[in-house]
């Protein structure tokens, strides 16, 4: 059985713009400009040795965008999927979303464009 988490947020529902969605759910706005990506020297990995797919450090440009501050949680998350099967290791309402697919995380992502 779910943990209930009373708050006095607004759901999803009552939130009016996707402006005031994103900042609900702590989204920071980037207005875009050049920025690093990537190492110098690969990254230490337990899985893979190293990442050497993290090189070389590379100037991109990136276009404007919204990023989560924080993860999207189970109880932000259910507010689009009411199906979303919480596993055993993150049962509260405030936990990170797990057990959601690639395609899981596209409809979301979708969801708030």
């Amino acid at each position: 059985m779910k943990e209930q988490e009373h708050t006095n947020q607004p759901s999803f529902s009552e939130i009016e713009t996707k402006e005031n969605l994103l900042k609900q759910l702590n989204f920071v706005w980037f207005p875009g400009g050049k920025v690093m990506m990537g190492a110098r020297f690969p990254v230490p990995c337990n899985f893979e040795g190293y990442r050497h797919n993290e090189t070389p450090r590379r100037e991109l440009e990136v276009g404007p965008l919204w990023l989560a501050k924080f993860c999207i949680t189970n109880a932000q998350y259910e507010e689009l999927d009411k199906k979303h099967c919480r596993p055993p290791t993150s049962t509260r309402d405030k936990d990170p979303v797990t057990n959601v697919t690639y395609y899981d995380a596209l409809k979301f992502a979708e969801f708030l464009s």
